[in-house]
Order: structure tokens, then sequence, then C-alpha cells
């Protein structure tokens, strides 16, 4: 998505004292349930599971995923990423809880192979993360993005993974020319040619809310 419009829906995140993160996860949720048929339905966002101090710099992977509902009814976009705020926000204040204990506790299926919780994940990518914009291209494998390392340069190189947490996952960095997703999906469920599909759908609908953040979220062409 080019530069102007990131700017136009980082500006109605403001206007309505919503963050950015959650636009971008709202705008995911709406479509999921648009193309789902679904109303209720529940999407995996990961946390840095630094909340102590004392594990601050702690080197190594301390990442949790929390789920995050959604119900879909006939309203403005606006008034849908409120809704989505307040789940995020609600979550996070349970955010020491891991997500093998809760599944656990929801009894959730672990012997068919499907995932425990959810089926799709939503990962933001700050221009705040350590290494600014840069860090962000490195995460969706931008040849372009370096990070200084010592006497070195730290360089992305897009590699291809063969392998999905869950059936769908989409990845929205922040970069200087605006914002640039990467999907992960399950290609046994997805056909390539739909998980662009999905892709375009998404930012179709991020230029549509840039637009008319007011809108119908139904009633974005995608």
């Amino acid at each position: 998505m080019p530069a102007d419009g990131a700017s136009r829906l980082a500006a109605f995140a403001c206007r309505e004292g919503l963050t950015s993160h959650n636009v971008l996860l709202a705008t995911l949720q709406a479509l999921l349930h648009r193309v789902s048929g679904q109303a209720d339905l529940v999407v995996g966002v990961p946390v840095a599971g630094r909340t102590d101090r004392q594990r601050a710099e702690h080197v190594g992977y301390l990442v949790n995923t929390l789920p995050i509902r959604s119900v879909w009814q006939r309203e403005g976009f606006d008034v849908f990423a409120r809704a989505t705020q307040r789940r995020v926000l609600d979550a996070l204040d349970h955010q020491e809880l891991p997500l093998l204990l809760l599944a656990g506790r929801l009894d959730a299926d672990r012997e068919s192979g499907a995932p425990l919780v959810f089926q799709a994940m939503f990962s933001h990518y700050t221009r705040a993360l350590p290494g600014g914009a840069d860090a962000a291209g490195l995460v969706l494998g931008d040849p372009s993005a370096a990070l200084p390392l010592g006497d070195g340069q730290l360089r992305a190189h897009p590699v291809p993974d063969p392998t999905a947490q869950t059936d769908i996952a989409l990845n929205v960095a922040e970069l200087p020319d605006g914002l640039e997703c990467g999907l992960q999906y399950d290609s046994a469920l997805l056909p390539r040619a739909q998980a662009r599909q999905f892709v375009t759908a998404y930012l179709a609908m991020l230029t549509a809310l840039a637009d008319d953040p007011g809108a119908d979220g139904h009633g974005f062409r995608c």
C-alpha cells in the first residue's frame, strides 16, 4: 500500500484513538468474516512475552500468542475497529497465560492436527522495532533492507518457507514507502491464485477504508 494511503490510515487511527496495529487487524477480521461467512471467529496475535523487566534483555524466544475474538454486526468499520481494540486490550491483560495452557483448559483437539484455538494469525511490524523500518523489511525478506552489525550489515534474502503454523497468517510491515504484506498459508487448503486474491482484497479494503473510514465493511469493494 503506497505511503499516502498508509498516512490516511494512520490519521484515521489517530482520530479514533486506535493503534495502527488494531486498525490493520480489524481489517483482516472484517475480510475473514466476509469470505468465510462466519459472524464469530478468532485470530491469533503474537506478543513479545517480555512484560517482566528481568526478562526484557534475555536472548531467546519468549513469544506468546493471544486469541482475539471478533463478532461481526452490520455496523460502520470505525465501530468494529474500536471493538477490536477493546478485545486486544482485554487479551493483553492476560498475556502471561500460555496458549498451550489455554488450549488445554478449552479441551482443544490436539490429535487431529488442526490448530488449537484459531486458524488465522496476524502480525504487525512497526518502525518502532529496534532497527526501525529496515528491521520490518528484514522480517518480510526485503533484499533492500539492511541493519548494521559491527563492521558489516545484515541483509534479507527471501527463502521459500514450506511450513505454515495456521491455515493462513498475514504479516504487515510499515516501510518508508508504505505498507507491505506477506502471506503464509496452507497450500493444501488455499491455492496460490486464491492466496494472491486474498492479499489483493485486503489491500483493496485498506484503500477503501482510507477513503471512507465510516463505511460498512461488507460494502468495501475487493
